[in-house]
This record gives structure tokens, C-alpha cells and sequence, in this order.
């Protein structure tokens, strides 16, 4: 008798716990035996093939030895605008019912409609209310034929690598990012720039919009290079590659972006560069018939000249 009282009295304790933490405005996860739903930042790149507007797209995630999430459909609808071509399309939060990144393998994608091009799909954990682990793919295939349903699984990718977490290693809760513009006539633009930032150990920042406004005719001239403080939660360590995307329909080469770990000076106050500092080459139009996104690596950009949208 005693033992059933002691269960039930932890029984009604995590039923407590579970209601309190789920009327917090940042979703936490609760230990139950059912799958317990996780929150996402999903990021859909296109290419020069734009998807049927009023059908949306439908992902899953797929974890190792099978298990399958809920599907989930992103967009659609006969006012959207997503998947347009050249485009990117960010949607957050995205609740799967499944625990964390930890297990998973690969994403399924369903789409009827026309022949569609996907680039590119970027998953982060957004479970604990802040961006974490980031698993993507660039699989670049057209999906979709007169109407038709594709159904594919895609392998996805970490930016994890052999030295996170090694002696030494440091991470920081800002960064300072350069983005330079070309000096070329017509090489700037004054629509809404965004990034995302990756480290070492896999975990990336949300998307950041770095300008302080959508039209601030002061950020991305040619020939200018403009300097940002970006915050980051979780604290992230050395940035090993970056997402670069812009909205709206006119061009901008952007030549090269740079991302620095920054710490506090102790005597004045002021945060200085602290990390090693990171440079991802464009030097790329980032418009409608070449790309408005770029997925950069030290080493080179995925697009590039691999033609993923024209």
C-alpha cells in the first residue's frame, strides 16, 4: 500500500511538472514515455524550379533503425509566396513529435505539384526556446511532375567535427560579422539581409537579421563593408559556415563575410574580438536567376558553380 501511494503521489508530481513547464512562453520538454514534441527553425532553399504555391511541402524526420515523426506541411495555400524560385523560406517554430536531433538520420520530403528544385533544408533544435543543433542537406534534385507526389528521404549532415570540444576550446555569446559588398555598379542592395551561423560542435545561431531595419539604404552599398555585433544563443564556438540569404527580387554581390568570437574587455567593458576570425568567399550574384541564399564553408560556397539555379 505503501509503495502505491509513493507511485501515485510521482505520478501526480510529473503531471504538475508538465503543466507548468508547457504555460511557459518557451516550450520545454517534459520525460514521458510517449514521444515528447520538439520545436524546430526549418530553412527551405530553392532552385530555379519554383513548387506549385497552394500545395505547400510536407517533411519528417526519419531517426536511425526507422522511427518516423508526424509530417508536417510548411506553406501553401492560395496567397502564399513560398518556394519561389532562387528563394529561401524560414519557418519557425515547426513542432515534430520527437525528442531531439540526437537519433536522426534523415528527412522525408513530400511534395505534388509541378517540378520543383530543392536546394537545400536546414533543421535546428529550437526545443529548449534556443537554437541548437543543426542538421541539413543539399541535395539539390527536382521533385514533382504534372501533379504527381514525390516522396524522398534525404541523408542529412552535421557541421560537427573531430576538434569540438577539445582543450582549449572556447565559445562566445556575440560575434562580429563583416559583410562586404562589391564595388560595382548596381552591386548593392537596400531589401532585408539575413544569416545563420555555424560552429565546430554542430549547434548553429537562428536566423539574424543583421541591419537594423528591412530598408536601411545605409547597409549592403557597393563597395562598403558593413560591421555587426550579433548576438547568440546558445554560446557557439569558432563559425565554420554560414548561411547568407536575402528577400525581395532585385541582385547583390556580396564578395565576403567574416565572423569573429567576441569576450568583454575586463578593463573597459567593450567586447573585442577574442576567436579566430572565419572568411567565407562569395563574390556571387545573390539574385533571382543565380540564387538569392549562398551556404558557405572556409572552403567555398555549395551553390557556387554547381549551377543550383540557372
Amino acid at each position: 500500500m505503501r509503495k502505491l501511494i509513493l507511485l501515485l503521489i510521482t505520478v501526480f508530481g510529473v503531471f504538475q511538472f508538465s503543466f507548468a513547464q508547457s504555460s511557459l512562453a518557451d516550450p520545454i520538454l517534459v520525460a514521458v514515455n510517449d514521444p515528447s514534441p520538439g520545436y524546430y527553425e526549418v530553412i527551405i532553399a530553392t532552385g530555379e524550379e519554383n513548387a506549385d504555391k497552394d500545395n505547400g511541402v510536407s517533411i519528417s524526420l526519419v531517426e536511425e533503425g526507422g522511427n518516423q515523426s508526424n509530417s508536417v506541411q510548411l506553406g501553401g495555400g492560395l496567397l502564399a509566396d513560398h518556394y519561389e524560385r532562387g528563394g529561401v523560406d524560414t519557418f519557425s517554430p515547426v513542432e515534430f513529435n520527437i525528442g531531439s536531433l540526437d537519433k536522426v538520420k534523415q528527412v522525408k520530403v513530400d511534395y505534388t505539384g509541378r517540378k520543383w528544385r530543392l536546394n537545400g533544408i536546414w533543421i535546428t533544435d529550437r526545443t529548449s526556446g534556443i537554437a541548437g543543433e543543426t542538421l541539413y542537406a543539399t541535395p539539390n534534385i527536382l521533385l514533382g511532375s504534372n501533379g504527381e507526389t514525390s516522396s524522398q528521404e534525404f541523408d542529412l549532415e552535421s557541421t560537427y567535427t573531430e576538434i569540438c570540444g577539445a582543450k582549449g576550446t572556447n565559445t562566445y555569446e556575440k560575434f562580429k560579422v563583416t559583410v562586404a559588398t562589391a564595388d560595382k555598379f548596381d552591386a548593392g542592395t537596400n531589401q532585408p539581409v539575413f544569416i545563420k551561423l555555424f560552429d565546430m560542435c554542430g549547434k548553429s545561431s537562428e536566423v539574424k537579421q543583421p541591419a537594423s531595419s528591412d530598408f536601411d539604404l545605409n547597409n549592403w552599398q557597393a563597395g562598403k563593408t558593413d560591421n555587426f555585433t550579433i548576438p547568440v544563443t546558445p554560446p557557439l564556438t569558432d563559425i565554420t559556415e554560414i548561411l547568407l540569404y536575402k528577400t525581395g527580387s532585385d541582385k547583390w554581390i556580396p564578395t565576403q563575410v567574416t565572423a569573429a568570437g567576441m569576450v568583454t574587455n575586463n578593463m573597459s567593458g567593450l567586447p573585442q574580438v577574442k576567436g579566430d576570425v572565419s572568411a567565407f568567399t562569395i563574390n556571387k550574384d545573390l539574385s533571382k536567376d543565380d540564387c538569392f541564399w549562398d551556404f558557405c564553408s572556409t572552403d567555398g560556397c555549395t551553390p557556387g558553380s554547381q549551377n543550383y539555379c540557372n
